[in-house]
């Protein structure tokens, strides 16, 4: 059995405030911290680091070839990411209050950049009883839960960030989801309060 996680890679730019930015304000940072970030890269070191045999497919700009190495070193495969020389690595501008919460901008760069051919040339290396793990980061998710369900893979699925596109999807295909109880309620067409 193998895990393939198609999935995001981001770099994450936090800044450390007293409160969020308003509109038409410009405030300075306390501090700024640059970490690896994708709810893709995250799921992937995780697994890695338990010691799953984990394969990574996505894509990433010249600026996040970090990323990649720290997949490696955590014994994660990455012979099915993409190192594109023409948009940059996925981010996330993160404020961060003093309370904790936070404000999220994510541009999502090289993670929509994935095509139709590398999800058929990547799919095609799994089979029935492998799993695929994805998230709602990247491109193309439609056509890779659909050769992954002809190919027998279990599908599991993070809808987040949750948006109107994941009601599109073949969702019958998905054997687990990861979510909480907004987005349940959201899948379910229900109210969440």
């Amino acid at each position: 059995m193998k895990v393939l996680n198609f999935g995001s890679l981001n770099i994450d730019y936090v800044y450390s405030l007293d409160h969020f930015v308003q509109k038409g304000e410009t405030i300075s940072s306390d501090a700024l911290n640059i970490f690896p970030g994708g709810k893709g890269l995250n799921q992937s070191l995780a697994l890695g680091r338990a010691g799953v045999s984990t394969i990574h497919a996505g894509a990433v700009g010249k600026d996040g070839e970090f990323l990649l190495k720290l997949l490696q070193e955590s014994g994660v495969n990455i012979d099915y990411v993409q190192s594109l020389d023409s948009v940059q690595t996925g981010t996330a501008i993160i404020q961060k209050d003093k309370e904790g919460d936070n404000c999220i901008i994510l541009y999502s760069g090289a993670n929509h950049k994935i095509s139709k051919a590398q999800v058929q040339k990547t799919i095609a290396n799994f089979a029935e009883g492998d799993f695929l793990l994805l998230q709602n980061e990247i491109n193309e998710i439609d056509s890779i839960m659909k050769l992954a369900h002809e190919r027998g893979m279990k599908i599991v699925l993070n809808p987040s960030p949750m948006n109107e596109a994941i009601l599109a999807l073949p969702l019958e295909y998905v054997d687990y989801f990861l979510l909480n109880e907004v987005e349940a309620a959201q899948i379910l067409g229900q109210d969440s309060a």
